[in-house]
């Protein structure tokens, strides 16, 4: 009753939130405005759509929704990336909504204001008036509802409101009068439910193109260029882009590090001496101030050494993000026990017996060299685990870093639970292979911490520096040539690769307007200073690839080749399965004993709209099967993952006396998925023939 109580006092702050979560819920998420202009002021326009302007405010505003809308579903900022993501679909959103616009008008389609009014007030109400107002008792609680309503406060809101309920009502009406004309004829239901409803039990021969090594396909060029000729659309591009840039730092100077430094060491003492931490924390520092109790593994390496201080200490830390000046304020014995090791893992090279106690004797040899090295055993077991470790850690030793139980394999934790910090347990087997571990420390305790974090950046003065370098090289590169002042100034350039509009430079973040100067300017052009988080470009356009089909060059040759390969053993295992078959006939058993790989499979009661038991959705085999009768044994086939031999062990045709029970659903369901396509394929339609301009750049 109080989480009611809140919401009550606090109303107007609630359907402002709803107004924003509504736009989730529209069917087509236009947030369309049925008198036909903009939500918002059109005084400068992002674009036009048959000569109907879409105001800048109307896109930052769909921008900021969605932008919204990543945050909380991510609870993480978006990245240069999806920025330019976000802005793009809110311009397709809102052109979408121009378009719909029209068409809805050009019907005559509208909703009452007695309609709106029955259907918020009636038992099945709109989806988030349902959320919102439904009390403890699972139902709607209109009193509450209309207390809402009636309130003066909330008139400004509840106009909002009214204006998307009356877009989410056109649309679905809109959707119904395109249902209308759309019909599932009784074939079509009928095909739909025997393909639901059949079964077959199937046994089968699955010849493998993977006991094919590549390395016995030979691929010619010929083999390459019909390859490329056969799929020739696939290699359709866009027109791209190659680029010279050249990236000056913005990132902070020794200068800035140094201060950084002095400053951190200023608000240690002052920190020693303080007697309010959270007041202290919340002036200065750049993270808020939290009162958890943090275990081991929870901080960063550098932080990870405040478990060493004493209750009262106070730390200056330099850390990879900048300076932690922390205090120690209280330290307890957990209830849950934290454990750090290292390891070397050992991997079979094969699955045979004789590969598993080759990995075990290897482990086994490994452990005896590290026990004889005249090193410390922590520093010996660090250095053969970077030279012999299969594991990613290997680069930092074998070093797995704290861990909490249940984080690893059973078999490891098992291990580490048992052994004793400082010493050496193993060979312990895993699913991954044969594990040496080295105990590195068990730890039960928790700390509550009082961190000012004070990041390290770059000063004005070195920003300005950078900036006014790279203003000064664009300037004279464009003066003098991109190349000659590279050369003069001793900078390193770098080339791009062909890039589509969406692609990122190497070694650089996402940047829009980076790629929006490259598809509009002149090859030997010099691109003005692009400022990027923490860096500056400036780019020469180097070529252009027009629009057209990607040229059969030795780097694509390179990426087809895997491809051809694989296109070549699917035809060495049909021709394999062709053999097998002439040989042995259409008996399975026979077949299976001509070679161990040819094992003779099951695949159990499945339907022909479903998925085949150990074979997946392999649209050839399942049409195969289903074309033999009960008993029949099918020819060599080729499918998608390889060749195949098919009996049909058992065959239940579909139950047709159920048939009318079930067709209104069925039709319904395909009608359903129809009306999407359509109404999708004629949103496509509408924007291939509007006149559409985008000023957005």
């Amino acid at each position: 009753m109080a989480v009611l109580n809140r919401m009550r006092n606090h109303m107007a702050l609630v359907l402002w939130f709803l107004v924003i979560a509504f736009l989730l819920l529209i069917v087509f998420e236009w947030g369309m405005s049925y008198t036909g202009g903009s939500f918002f002021s059109d005084a400068q326009d992002a674009g036009k759509v048959n000569g109907k302007k879409i105001s800048r405010q109307a896109y930052g505003e769909a921008i900021k929704n969605l932008t919204d809308q990543y945050r909380q579903r991510n609870n993480t900022e978006p990245d240069a990336y999806v920025d330019q993501l976000i802005q793009d679909e809110a311009w397709n959103q809102l052109v979408q909504r121009e378009l719909m616009d029209e068409a809805i008008q050009s019907v005559g389609l509208k909703v009452t204001d007695e309609e709106l009014y029955a259907w918020v007030n009636s038992d099945n109400p709109p989806q988030f008036i349902r959320q919102q107002f439904t009390g403890e008792n699972g139902q709607l609680d209109k009193t509450r509802l209309k207390e809402a309503m009636d309130n003066p406060q909330n008139k400004e809101i509840w106009k909002n409101i009214d204006q998307m309920l009356r877009a989410q009502r056109v649309a679905e009406r809109y959707q119904n009068l395109v249902g209308q004309y759309l019909t599932v004829s009784p074939v079509e239901t009928k095909y739909r439910y025997t393909g639901d409803n059949g079964k077959v039990s199937a046994q089968y021969i699955f010849f493998n193109p993977a006991t094919i090594t590549d390395s016995t396909v030979a691929v010619s060029d010929d083999d390459l260029e019909a390859f490329y000729e056969k799929n020739k659309e696939e290699f359709k591009q866009k027109e791209k882009r190659r680029l010279k840039y050249v990236v000056f730092s913005t990132l902070p100077s020794k200068d800035d590090s140094l201060n950084a430094l002095t400053s951190a060491q200023k608000l240690a003492e002052d920190f020693k001496i303080n007697t309010n931490d959270s007041l202290f924390v919340t002036r200065n520092s750049e993270k808020p101030w939290t009162n958890d109790w943090i275990s081991r593994g929870d901080l960063s390496e550098a932080l990870d050494i405040v478990f060493d201080a004493a209750a009262g200490s106070v730390l200056q830390i330099r850390d990879t993000d900048g300076y932690h000046v922390v205090k120690v304020r209280e330290i307890k014995k957990g209830e849950d026990q934290r454990f750090r090791a290292r390891h070397i893992l050992v991997k079979p090279v094969g699955a045979t017996k004789e590969d598993t106690l080759a990995a075990l004797e290897k482990a086994k040899t490994y452990k005896e060299l590290i026990a004889k090295e005249k090193l410390p055993l922590e520093e010996a077991f660090s250095e053969h685990a970077r030279m012999y470790s299969s594991d990613g850690s290997a680069m930092k030793g074998g070093d797995l870093g704290w861990f909490k139980s249940g984080q690893m394999v059973k078999p490891f934790e098992d291990a580490v639970k048992s052994g004793k910090p400082g010493t050496m347990v193993g060979p312990v087997k895993s699913q991954f292979g044969y594990h040496l571990i080295y105990v590195v420390g068990k730890d039960d305790r928790q700390v509550k911490l009082a961190d000012v974090y004070q990041p390290i950046t770059a000063s004005g003065k070195t920003q300005r520096l950078a900036q006014t370098n790279a203003e000064d090289f664009a300037y004279m590169a464009t003066e003098e040539g991109f190349e000659q002042e590279v050369a003069a100034r001793k900078l390193d350039a770098r080339v791009s690769p062909d890039i589509d509009k969406k692609a990122t430079l190497p070694g650089l973040e996402f940047s829009g307007n980076l790629n929006s100067w490259a598809f509009k300017a002149k090859v030997g052009e010099v691109s003005e200073v692009i400022n990027l988080t923490d860096k500056i470009v400036v780019a020469k356009l180097d070529s252009v690839s027009e629009e057209g089909y990607q040229p059969l060059n030795d780097q694509l040759k390179a990426s087809l080749k895997s491809r051809v390969i694989r296109e070549k053993k699917l035809d060495l295992v049909l021709e394999q399965a062709n053999q097998a078959y002439q040989k042995a006939g259409s008996n399975l058993d026979v077949i299976a004993a001509l070679k161990p790989e040819y094992a003779l499979k099951t695949a159990d009661n499945f339907s022909f709209n479903g998925v085949a038991p150990g074979v997946g959705r392999d649209n050839i085999f399942m049409g195969t099967v289903f074309t033999l009768t009960e008993g029949m044994v099918s020819k060599p086939f080729k499918g998608e993952r390889g060749a195949y031999i098919v009996k049909v062990v058992s065959k239940t045709e579909a139950d047709l006396t159920k048939l009318d029970a079930e067709k209104d659903r069925i039709a319904s369901q395909i009608s359903a998925t129809r009306k999407n396509e359509i109404v999708n394929g004629w949103v496509e339609g509408m924007k291939s023939k509007a006149e559409i301009v985008d000023n957005r750049d």
